[in-house]
């Protein structure tokens, strides 16, 4: 790409960037010949893998009424039913923070509070001054304050029906992880696995992915990726044991080819002698990347 984007004419020497817009057409190349036509051989595939799996299920048999049916028997059997709190007239706790995660404004306040958080985790940098690490700081500790009391809030309401709601699991793990990586950095007790900050970052950024419950059109995004899982995860084992057999073959052909050879690209990184370097050839070639 930046051979042509320095070239001029012929026999002219180049002149870097000379021709900068070029650059955008082989954006618009990469994006077409190589993303677009991956998802559709990858889309074909799969279609093609249900296709055959339903014909060997013997669902082929059925009408497409009777399939109907039965895709929508099977949908009833996976539905999950989630109590919905019911606010009493008293005005004892329960009743006062049942009504308050009823409240929309409550949580949209979280949801703005989620998005708020991300920017707050993003806004680091190496060597960022001592008055923005008190900052940030500050702000980290009002968030795991908010979202510790919702999360209190939420139990007091819905008591064990909480932890039937797989969302509210997952936030508790992270509430619940967060306060005891504080706990051990107030004790001034170093976590082996890892520096302490670095864990909290990493337990906070997983909160974005409550949107997912918010945002209906992002929530079908995400149950689709999960419903593909199983024709993904067949396709990937299929190409696993493709890499594996043109490895082997790659190790028998070139495994005894000169590394540092003018004719032959190949270096300590790319080579054939041994399984695991071929292996690794025939990823770096398959994702068209450089690594080294």
């Amino acid at each position: 790409m930046w051979d042509v984007v320095d070239g001029v004419g012929v026999d002219k020497a180049p002149i870097p960037g000379n021709n900068v817009l070029l650059v955008a057409l082989f954006m618009i190349l990469v994006i077409l010949l190589c993303i677009l036509f991956a998802n559709m051989f990858v889309g074909i595939v799969i279609d093609t893998y249900n296709t055959q799996k339903e014909f060997y299920s013997f669902n082929e048999l059925l009408e497409p009424f009777e399939r109907s049916w039965l895709k929508l028997t099977i949908m009833s059997y996976k539905i999950k039913p989630v109590a919905q709190p019911r606010s009493g007239s008293g005005l004892n706790l329960k009743n006062m923070c049942t009504k308050l995660i009823e409240s929309k404004h409550f949580d949209s306040f979280i949801m703005l509070c989620i998005i708020l958080n991300t920017v707050v985790l993003a806004l680091v940098w190496f060597d960022m001054p001592d008055v923005m690490t008190s900052i940030n700081e500050v702000f980290n500790f009002i968030f795991m304050a908010i979202f510790t009391f919702e999360a209190v809030v939420k139990i007091i309401a819905l008591r064990k029906n909480y932890f039937k709601d797989s969302w509210n699991v997952f936030d508790f793990i992270i509430v619940a992880m967060t306060l005891l990586i504080l706990a051990l950095r107030l004790a001034q007790i170093e976590v082996q696995f890892g520096s302490s900050a670095t864990i909290l970052r990493a337990l906070r950024i997983g909160r974005i992915l409550r949107l997912l419950k918010r945002l209906r059109s992002l929530q079908i995004i995400f149950m689709t990726l999960v419903d593909s899982a199983e024709s993904l995860g067949s396709l990937g084992v299929l190409l696993i044991i493709l890499f594996f057999m043109f490895a082997i073959i790659g190790r028998s052909v070139f495994g005894f080819a000169h590394i540092g050879s003018k004719s032959v690209e190949l270096n300590q990184h790319v080579n054939f002698r041994d399984f695991w370097s071929s292996f690794f050839v025939l990823m770096r070639s398959a994702t068209g990347e450089s690594w080294h």
